[in-house]
């Protein structure tokens, strides 16, 4: 499977991919192909939309967050692990009502995962393009959904399920929040424990619990799925994660602080199915919002959506060839793929440690290249382009132990979309 050119249907599922689509592989499955995707954001967003409004103090306590066009993200630099003497109050997930981790057990179970796969690590080393591949899957799009695997992994199975013409909802895994016809009566949460009916098997759980000023907090224990790697025989996918994710609403739109550890074990379909192994946690505050623009097509003048996203994260990474640690942050970050589907439109991304900085510049608006290319400079200094990091999903920039689950993903989509309904 060439997965280079980003179809569609891997949209569908994607976990770690920014918010685009590439490809026409979208035939009798879907009319739009990144309605999953896009409703695991919207529905997390309007979740904490409708919290706000119910209360009556409509000021979050992080609207410091800017989405129009920070020149800075200041407001982003309280990490859990920021070496500073009030660490503690000054985590951005302590904003929704809580002292500190002490005060907090969800967050301090958090907090200890988190320093777990950071403690040993060096700080990252951005030296070669192999390294910077590695690292540049890391942006604020991409870590915005790996935050939701949750809800992309439920969005695909209930798809899947009303595809092959079934009524209700699947039985596996148990879910709560939901109406009688399977609508959101309030937010969606996740319980495992089961085999769902294509075989996989649901662990942990991923629920959602209120908080102050409208917020929702989502606790993951052990949340994971397990499966069979597609092209890897007698192969498993097994992964887990652990954390929560604060969805703060604020006066231009929800503001997401992740404090997630996610951690994995599979093969790899791209390196003859060698064993791989994967940690990554990661820990800030990230933004999105969208904007209309427009765009002429055909001799029409036609409105579209532009998302915009910011973000500061410390992230630790160990997996088969690289590990380290470094802050990484995201600055309007543009995609939309009315206007390219290969690669964000503008935007930059930069990877700093105490000693390098490494900044990867975004141009899809004016070069839009099919292979996804980005220029790169360490330390100020040009180093080139990259290739393969506008749509990352099943391409090199990919964190490379998420590809078992998105192989599986498809290989599970395209299995179900030829068998016929009621068979």
């Amino acid at each position: 499977m060439n997965t280079r050119h980003c179809p569609n249907i891997l949209a569908l599922i994607i976990i770690t991919a920014s918010l685009c689509a590439c490809g026409d592989d979208t035939q009798g499955y879907t009319n739009n192909p990144n309605d999953n995707q896009n409703n695991a954001v919207n529905n997390a967003t309007n979740n904490a939309d409708n919290n706000d409004d119910n209360n009556d103090d409509n000021d979050g306590p992080n609207n410091d967050i800017n989405n129009d066009n920070n020149d800075d993200n200041n407001d982003l630099n309280n990490s859990p692990n920021n070496n500073d003497d009030n660490n503690d109050n000054n985590s951005p997930n302590n904003d929704s009502g809580n002292n500190g981790p002490g005060d907090d057990p969800d967050m301090a179970r958090a907090q200890e995962a988190f320093d777990a796969v950071a403690e040993g690590l060096d700080e990252a080393r951005f030296d070669t393009p192999e390294a910077m591949e590695a690292w540049a899957g890391f942006s604020a799009p991409n870590l915005m959904l790996a935050s939701l695997t949750p809800r992309l992994e439920w969005e695909t199975l209930k798809t899947l399920w009303t595809e092959m013409g079934n009524d209700g909802l699947p039985d596996c895994p148990q879910t709560e929040g939901l109406d009688e016809n399977g609508n959101e009566a309030s937010p969606l949460g996740l319980v495992g424990g089961c085999t769902d009916f294509t075989g996989a098997q649901w662990s942990g759980s991923w629920l959602p619990v209120t908080g102050a000023f409208g917020s929702i907090r989502y606790v993951y224990d052990d949340f994971g799925v397990r499966r069979p790697v597609d092209g890897c025989l007698d192969a498993i996918s097994d992964y887990r994660l652990n954390g929560v994710l604060d969805i703060v609403p604020g006066p231009s739109g929800a503001t997401f602080e992740p404090t997630i550890t996610y951690q994995q074990e599979g093969a790899d379909p791209q390196e003859d199915c060698l064993p791989s192994r994967f940690t990554l946690a990661f820990s800030g505050q990230f933004s999105s919002q969208d904007q209309q623009e427009e765009i002429e097509r055909d001799g029409m003048t036609q409105q579209t959506n532009t998302s915009v996203y910011n973000s500061q994260a410390l992230v630790a990474m160990r997996d088969d060839e690289h590990e380290g640690i470094a802050m990484v942050s995201t600055q309007n970050e543009h995609t939309n793929s009315d206007i390219c589907q290969s690669e964000a439109l503008e935007g930059s991304t930069t990877f700093t440690t105490d000693t390098q900085e490494a900044i990867i510049t975004y141009d899809g608006r004016i070069d839009c290249d099919p292979a996804s290319t980005v220029t790169w400079t360490l330390d100020g200094m040009d180093q080139g382009t990259l290739e393969g990091v506008g749509c990352a999903i099943g391409q090199r920039t990919a964190p490379k132990p998420w590809l078992p689950i998105i192989f599986a993903l498809v290989a599970l989509v395209l299995v179900r979309r030829r068998t016929p309904k009621n068979a």
